[in-house]
Order: structure tokens, then sequence, then C-alpha cells
């Protein structure tokens, strides 16, 4: 009993020590404390009015009641996709889009490859030069096409014109 009367008082020293170490800092925390509970008290009792005469607490409600919907639409959404077939699906998904993906850097790397080379840009300058006069060339012998198939029928009709004065002489 004496020894634990001796450690009870030890203890009871070393509490007071840290109150006393301690003093200035709980003094401050207590009065900050009182004082945030002044503040509080204050802001709530000038809410107060502000909250009984706004749409506040119809806003609330429609907030509460879209969050119970969202949450209703979840707990939907989490049980769709929670379904085998989906996961099955979206496995599958996954996996045809890392196919994909993979397909696509194979490409890419080709691509790099092929246009890495000088020689190989080149060849391919030299092909779209040779297609686009090409195309020009197509172009003006549509035109020329075109304007023939305009004169033609005018020769004709001048060789007619022609023809005639001869074929009355005889």
């Amino acid at each position: 009993m004496g020894q634990a009367a001796n450690q009870i008082g030890l203890t009871a020293a070393q509490v007071n020590a840290l109150l006393t170490d301690n003093r200035s800092v709980l003094v401050s925390t207590l009065g900050n404390l009182n004082q945030a509970s002044s503040q509080l008290e204050l802001a709530v009792s000038q809410l107060a009015p502000a909250i009984e005469e706004s749409e506040l607490l119809e806003n609330l409600e429609v907030l509460s009641a879209n969050a119970a919907e969202a949450s209703a639409n979840l707990r939907d959404l989490t049980g769709a996709v929670g379904d085998s077939d989906n996961i099955l699906l979206l496995q599958q998904t996954l996996d045809s889009a890392r196919a994909t993906f993979q397909n696509a850097q194979k490409i890419t790397a080709d691509l790099d490859e092929l246009t890495g080379d000088p020689e190989f840009r080149q060849n391919i300058r030299d092909l779209v030069d040779g297609l686009s006069g090409l195309v020009s060339s197509t172009q003006q012998l549509q035109q020329q096409t075109a304007v023939a198939q305009v004169l033609e029928p005018a020769a004709i009709a001048a060789e007619t014109e022609d023809l005639a004065p001869n074929d009355r002489l005889t």
C-alpha cells in the first residue's frame, strides 16, 4: 500500500509539473475555444432568420432528394456493372482495346522505320509529284475533249455547208 501511495504521489507530482509547464498553452487554448464558441453562437443567431426567410430549406430538401436519387442510381449501376455477363463483356472490350493498341504501336514502329529512310521519303515525294502531274494532265485532256466535242458538230456543219454549193452546180 505504501508503495502504491508513493507511485500515486509521484504521478500526481508529474501531472502537476506538466500542468505548470503548459499552463499558458492550456489557458490560451481554452480562451480560443471560448472565443470560437462565441463566434459560432453569433453566426448561428445571424443565420437563423436568413434560413427561415429564404429558399435555403427548400433547396436543401431538393438537394437531399437528388442525393437519394443519385444514390439509388449508383446502386443500380453497381448492380449492373457487377453482373457477370457485363464483367465478361468489359473484359473482352479491354482485351480488344489492348490488342488494338498493340497493333497501333506496331504500325507506328513500322512507319517510323520506313519514314526514317531518306531515300524512301524522296521516292514518296517523287511519286506524289508524279501523281500530281498526272492529275493535271488528265484535267487538261478532259478540257480538250470537252472543247473537241463542242467544236466537232460545228466542223461537220461547216463541211456540209462547203459541200452543198458544189453539189448544186453539177
